[in-house]
């Protein structure tokens, strides 16, 4: 750990509260500068990659449980929403922008 702390801390990501990588983790919990995110998704990895420079170690993780959360869409709800207004409720994405899909 101490090879890839800049001095910044170290966020510990896994799967699964109280799964293996989780419970391997947790004796480092015991450092200050340890945390650990757990249910990660794509969307928390990107915002954990844009996120990093110049915040606290808090702050990120505070972030990346955002957007993982934001990231979490009820498709079938979404679509029946698209289908009465012909448009996707701007509400269903707060903060997040169009991308066309191929």
């Amino acid at each position: 750990m101490v090879e890839v702390d800049d001095g910044d801390g170290i966020i510990i990501l896994t799967d699964t509260l109280g799964g293996t990588p989780t419970n391997l983790s947790l004796p480092f919990l015991k450092d200050d500068g340890v945390q650990i995110v757990t249910g990660v998704n794509v969307p928390m990895l990107q915002a954990l990659s844009s996120y990093r420079s110049g915040r606290s170690l808090q702050e990120v993780c505070d972030l990346v449980r955002n957007s993982g959360r934001r990231s979490i869409v009820l498709v079938k709800h979404t679509l029946r929403l698209k289908k009465r207004t012909g448009r996707p409720n701007p509400h269903d994405y707060p903060g997040r922008r169009r991308v066309p899909c191929i």
